[in-house]
């Protein structure tokens, strides 16, 4: 068994928090291991596992054990879809005993599971192993309280060996975006081949003339593309284009096992960096969208919930917005305190989208229907200052039974 990577441990901890938290949280915690099974296996092989789980609260818990597919977006972001529904699944390979089980405090068990590799299979086939107590509500006299409940993933990466391994890697896109500390680049890689994939790379920014203007490595993590999947790589040049034409040229190794092979992967692009256009000021309202439009939810006291919030431009020039979260009417109780938006201030391309996070945290002890707005302010980019600014409010809804 190869060691977990970086990412798989990250992602781990973030699957694991509480999704509607509360009182007695602590005494609802469990940890599973290894947070990680990556395998090379044979077609029609069998192969066993083991996965340990410790009840380390101080009651006594119920849990189920499921399967589900794996599937790792452009962006990072995980999915976790039903078993075979997506197209490199071992899902269904895949059984486990016992599938439902009781701990006493501080008691663990081990799970036993079993690959079973179908007959002519060959290449990265993937799958989610979830680990959840049993829903239950706590009741007290007079009130409900919170529900509480964690799930874990253990992921499964396989690599079914004795057909053919294809190792391909391919630059499907590359943006250039400005932010905060300078200019972003993002390259896309998509994996052709069919099995997972580390990667990493640079891009060096050149002028017409062959000026080198900034060199940046591009980073995903520890970099993994699952076989046929695609990741965004990112990096910052640290310094804003002036105006001109450009060339990127960006560089990609990528390997299998633990050694970096020979498999690099140049391109060349022309870049072209406008300046901001001018006099635009009665044309607003600018051509910008937010969803959803607005966002009403109930929760109960002590949840916590997360939101995506997608903000498009349509315009021809760059944009530079900047998000404030702010109170309602005088007559409305006010939720602004539980609400944290992530990124607060960001640039877009011409005709992009940009993924906010949204966070609400519902204190405990609270009853009713609360509000708040987002309000994105909008305007183009100047070397001189921000011109044709607008406003796109959000309305935010919180009810809590």
């Amino acid at each position: 068994m190869k060691k977990p990577a970086d990412w798989i441990y990250g992602l781990v901890i973030l699957f694991a928090i509480i999704i509607a938290g509360g009182v007695n949280a602590r005494a609802q915690s469990f940890l599973v291991t290894p947070a990680m099974l990556e395998l090379d296996v044979y077609p029609g092989e069998e192969k066993s596992f083991t996965l340990r789980v410790l009840n380390a609260s101080q009651e006594k818990q119920t849990f189920r054990v499921y399967l589900t597919d794996l599937v790792l977006k452009k962006e990072g972001d995980l999915e976790f879809p039903p078993p075979a529904s997506s197209r490199y699944s071992c899902a269904s390979w895949i059984k486990v005993k016992p599938s439902e089980f009781s701990l006493g405090p501080r008691n663990g068990i081990e799970i036993a599971g079993q690959i079973s590799v179908p007959r002519g299979e060959s290449g990265g086939r993937y799958a989610t192993i979830i680990v959840e107590p049993v829903k239950k509500s706590f009741l007290s006299p007079g009130k409900i309280m919170p529900r509480v409940h964690y799930r874990i993933a253990v992921f499964v990466l396989l690599t079914v060996q004795g057909g053919r391994l294809e190792e391909k890697m391919e630059i499907s896109q590359i943006k250039l975006i400005p932010s905060q500390k300078g200019e972003e680049i993002i390259v896309s890689l998509k994996n052709a081949g069919n099995v997972h994939l580390i990667g990493k790379g640079k891009v060096v920014v050149k002028d017409a003339s062959g000026r080198r203007w900034g060199e940046t490595a591009l980073e995903a993590g520890r970099g993994i593309v699952l076989a046929y999947g695609e990741r965004d790589f990112r990096g910052i040049l640290g310094k804003s284009l002036p105006a001109g034409e450009y060339t990127l040229e960006v560089t990609v190794e990528y390997r299998r096992t633990d050694r970096w092979r020979q498999l690099v992967v140049k391109k060349q692009i022309p870049y072209v960096v406008q300046e901001a256009a001018a006099g635009l000021e009665g044309e607003l309202p600018l051509r910008v969208s937010v969803e959803p439009s607005s966002l009403n939810v109930v929760l109960p006291p002590g949840a916590r919930r997360f939101f995506i919030i997608r903000f498009t431009s349509k315009e021809e020039v760059p944009l530079e917005v900047k998000t404030v979260i702010a109170k309602p009417e005088p007559s409305l109780q006010s939720c602004v305190e539980w609400l944290k938006i992530e990124p607060r201030q960001f640039y877009l391309q011409p005709d992009r989208e940009e993924k906010l996070k949204l966070s609400i945290n519902v204190p405990l002890n609270v009853k009713g229907k609360y509000s708040a707005q987002l309000v994105f302010s909008t305007g183009f980019l100047s070397s001189e200052k921000e011109r044709g600014e607008s406003k796109v409010k959000v309305n935010i809804s919180v009810s809590t039974p």
